[in-house]
């Protein structure tokens, strides 16, 4: 018999989730590009030395615009750190990744 974990490992899946970030974590922007997801165009973050992908929602695009410009061509390079925190979702408490 398998475990849950073993059936549903949680670096499943192309894109980053809270589940993957027990502790921030330091990256590196290897490129930035448009996607679409769910029927919605979102930018998404790739990185140096992973194939992991983070989609933005506003909030993190947001902080890289305060930190790095709102050029998004130029934050390739760029060195953020992720992390899950808690937040609210559809009024329930989740945890969500921040760049910070």
């Amino acid at each position: 018999m398998s475990t849950i974990d073993e059936l549903y490992p949680k670096s499943e899946g192309m894109y980053f989730k809270s589940s993957d970030v027990q502790k921030a974590i330091q990256l590196v922007i290897k490129e930035v590009n448009v996607e679409t997801i769910k029927d919605k165009k979102k930018l998404v973050l790739s990185f140096e030395g992973t194939d992991k992908k983070l989609a933005l929602n506003r909030t993190n695009v947001m902080q890289l615009q305060e930190a790095y410009g709102s050029d998004n061509r130029k934050w390739a390079k760029a060195t953020i750190s992720l992390a899950a925190v808690p937040t609210t979702f559809n009024g329930e408490q989740v945890k969500g990744l921040r760049i910070q």
